[in-house]
């Protein structure tokens, strides 16, 4: 097994949960935790909605998509994870809650699972982790809020605007990539794939914006003011 955190250290090292602490404390932690790596296909599920989970994941490669669908099969993506991010922290946690979200491979991954729960106190990276835990679980409360800002706008160009500005911002700059294909970009936005790829035409024609798939340009003020709405 020592083999296996090896071959994923650099991303075990960078991951927000594990901030602060050395290869050997996170190996360490990995063997009180009954930690697993899982290898997932492309399109399979790595946990379901309406199970109950006692284990936090961490993406190791790949990415993974957590997504609500309903009974009529329309999907809505509420994130997507790149190595080093964790997903399940608040269902790990929590005794009873049961998963309202299901969590899917989109592409071949490796996930770690962890049973949170067995961390002792007298660990001496316990208060370490509960402090990073505690930070993760904040992080994701807050990018929900900014994802329902978004959403809630009227309309499919509303909401376009609303969230390259805000990735653009998060960026930090004009030019920039984001995690979605066309697809996952609508179902992001609660929006129709066609009506959201025309919306984008129109704003590429009228000067707004430029894509290259799922990397994107945006213009000044003046040229947009939709941007500052």
């Amino acid at each position: 097994m020592k083999e296996i955190y090896s071959k994923y250290m650099p991303v075990l090292t960078s991951a927000g949960l594990f901030d602060g602490l050395t290869e050997e404390d996170i190996e360490s932690v990995l063997s009180c935790l009954s930690a697993e790596m899982p290898d997932f296909p492309k399109n399979s599920f790595i946990m379901r909605r309406g199970e109950r989970n006692e284990k936090i994941g961490l993406v190791l490669s790949g990415s993974v998509l957590v997504m609500q669908e309903d009974f009529w099969g329309n999907r809505s993506i509420m994130a997507k994870l790149a190595p080093g991010d964790t997903f399940a922290e608040a269902f790990a946690c929590s005794e009873n809650a049961l998963m309202n979200a299901d969590v899917l491979a989109s592409e071949d991954c490796t996930v770690l699972l962890l049973h949170i729960r067995k961390l002792p106190d007298s660990c001496g990276a316990h208060g370490i982790i509960i402090k990073n835990l505690l930070r993760e679980t904040a992080e994701k409360n807050i990018r929900i809020t900014e994802r329902m800002a978004i959403t809630s706008r009227r309309t499919t160009r509303e909401k376009l605007l609303a969230y390259l500005s805000a990735e653009s911002a998060r960026q930090g700059k004009t030019a920039f990539t984001i995690p979605f294909d066309r697809q996952q970009l609508a179902d992001y936005l609660c929006v129709d794939r066609s009506a959201m790829s025309a919306e984008l035409c129109r704003l590429r024609d009228s000067g707004v914006l430029r894509f290259d798939r799922s990397h994107f340009e945006l213009f000044s003020e003046e040229a947009s003011p939709e941007l500052q709405s």
